[in-house]
Formats: structure tokens, sequence, C-alpha cells
């Protein structure tokens, strides 16, 4: 039997690799909204096979809140999935999702807030913007919770 090839879809993921900094801005249920820095380290792990994506978000000099995630390509389903696990004691049900041009999208359940949660990365270069909505109706009806702009502070390597 021969040993599973990584694939063009792998080879995407690749474009999101490096050290990141940037602002996130978030919208909170009272509908003001916060600024926090924020810092992703993302490495392609176990082969290429999945991006690891490790996220530090902090206020006041302070780390408020870490986020842990694994994504990959399932080719059973021709698409992309994610699973995250913060420092709230949230985790994710599996998001799944396709590159809609410069921009990955993945949707979900979302076990916090109930209805679903939407993540989406659009990449140019040195530079990712993500956007986090939730839809608590099913997904007729998003909601944006985030906005980050981030840049590549370190080359991948």
């Amino acid at each position: 039997m021969d040993a599973p090839q990584l694939t063009e879809h792998h080879a995407r993921l690749a474009a999101l690799v490096g050290s990141w900094r940037g602002t996130d801005t978030a919208r909170m249920p009272d509908g003001t909204s916060a600024r926090f820095a924020g810092r992703y380290e993302q490495h392609l792990d176990l082969g290429g096979w999945f991006l690891g994506v490790d996220y530090e978000q902090e206020a006041d000099g302070a780390v408020r809140y870490r986020m842990r995630a694994v994504i990959g390509w399932s080719a059973s389903e021709s698409r992309y999935f994610m699973h995250w696990y913060d420092s709230y004691g949230g985790s994710s049900t599996e998001l799944r999702g396709t590159w809609e041009g410069d921009t990955l999208v993945l949707a979900g359940p979302d076990a916090l807030v109930g209805g679903l949660s939407r993540f989406a990365w659009r990449i140019a270069g040195d530079r990712f913007d993500l956007a986090l909505d939730t839809s608590r109706d099913g997904g007729a009806n998003w909601e944006r919770r985030m906005d980050a702009t981030y840049t590549r502070a370190a080359a991948p390597g």
C-alpha cells in the first residue's frame, strides 16, 4: 500500500505559517467594542499534514486569553476542518470550510454562544485579516464578533 501524499490543499495552509502580530477589535455583548493586542505562532505540523495554531490575546500588558487550534484537509469531504481549545475551557466541534479566493472560511457549531461560528482569514502576502461572526439562527443572519489585522513578524522557516 502506498503512503498518502500531501496535496496542493495542504500546501495552501503554508500561507499562514509564521509569527504574526496584530490587533483584535472585539464586539462585546453590551454593544461596546474593545481592542486587544494579539500574537499568532503558526507552523506546519506532522510532516505538513496540519497547521498548528497558537494564539495569545493581551490587555493591559497581561495575557487574558489563549487558544490552540489544528487546521487540516479532509480528502474524503473535499474541505478543510479546524478544532480549537482555549483558556476559557472552551473547545470546538469541528468547523469546516473551503478557500474562497484568497480567504479561508471555516464554520460550524459554537458551543459557547450557541448557533454557528464562522472564521474567515483573508491572506494578502505578509498580512491577514480575520473576521469572526456568529449566527444564532443557523446561518440566515450573521453578527460580527471580532475583526483583526495581523502582519508577519518573522518569515516562515
